[in-house]
């Protein structure tokens, strides 16, 4: 049977408790009894997913492995060499 409202959560109040309760309960039987939560959220950063061909990206691999350095940080420094060479 279904707890009313007026009832209250007996949901624990430490995050351990919560941790294991909801190890072993649905939050879907709790939904009723969830305080509504408002938040902000500022966007301060955006990721742009940029496609590049199959033989490239090998390509760059294998350079960044040589170099010990993540493909990211490799392909976002040569493009900032290239942008100040531009400008």
């Amino acid at each position: 049977m279904a707890k009313s409202k007026d009832q209250g959560s007996a949901l624990p109040k430490s995050l351990d408790a919560l941790v294991e309760y909801f190890g072993t309960h649905d939050l879907g039987d709790e939904w009723e009894n969830m305080a509504e939560a408002k938040f902000d959220i500022e966007i301060k950063e955006r990721i742009h997913l940029v496609a590049i061909d199959k033989d490239l990206i090998e390509r760059i691999s294998t350079i960044a492995k040589e170099r010990h350095v993540p493909s990211e940080k490799l392909i976002k420094t040569w493009l900032e060499e290239k942008m100040l060479e531009a400008t």
